[in-house]
C-alpha cells in the first residue's frame, strides 16, 4: 500500500494539495492593495455622487417624471449599497485568505514540534536501549557498572 505522504505514490481518489503559504499572504496583500489604491477611491466618489438621489425630472409636474425619478433615485441607492458591499467582501476574502496562511503555519509549525517530540522519544529509547544492553552485556561478561556505586556508599578510584 502507497505512504500517503509520499509524493511518488498515488492513492485512488485522493488528490495532493500542495499550499504554498506565502502564496497565500501574497494574495492578500495584493487584493487588499488593489482594493484601498484604485477601488475604494473610485467607489467613494461615485457614492458621493449617487446617494444625492437624482436630479432628473426636478421640478417636473409629470407623475410619471416624477415615478421614473424616483425609481432611478432607488437604482442609484441600490448601486451605492453594491459598490459598499463588494468593498466588505472583498475585505472579507482578504481576512480569510490570511486566517487559512496562519492556521497553515499553525499546522506546520504543531506538526515540526510534534516530529520534534516524537524524535526526542526515539533518541531517548534508543539511549535507554542501548543502557539495557550494555548492562546486560556487563552482567554477562561479570564486569561492574562503572557508574553504579558500591554498598558502602564510597566511591573508589583506581
Amino acid at each position: 500500500m502507497p505512504e500517503f505522504d509520499d509524493p511518488a505514490s498515488s492513492v485512488p481518489g485522493l488528490t495532493a494539495i500542495d499550499v504554498d503559504v506565502s502564496g497565500l499572504d501574497t494574495f492578500a496583500g495584493s487584493i487588499e492593495g488593489e482594493l484601498r489604491a484604485n477601488y475604494e477611491p473610485q467607489a467613494i466618489g461615485l457614492m458621493r455622487i449617487y446617494q444625492t438621489g437624482s436630479y432628473f425630472g426636478m421640478g417636473h409636474e409629470s407623475p410619471d417624471v416624477q415615478a421614473a425619478r424616483e425609481r432611478y433615485t432607488s437604482c442609484l441607492q441600490a448601486a451605492v449599497n453594491q459598490l459598499a458591499g463588494y468593498a466588505n467582501a472583498t475585505q472579507i476574502l482578504v481576512e480569510a485568505a490570511r486566517m487559512v496562511a496562519t492556521r497553515y503555519r499553525g499546522t506546520d509549525a504543531m506538526t515540526a514540534a510534534r516530529y520534534l517530540e516524537v524524535q526526542a522519544a526515539l533518541d531517548e529509547a534508543r539511549a535507554a536501549a542501548a543502557a539495557a544492553v550494555s548492562a546486560a552485556d556487563r552482567a554477562a561478561t561479570g564486569q561492574p557498572d562503572p557508574l553504579s556505586v558500591p554498598s558502602g556508599g564510597q566511591v573508589r578510584f583506581e
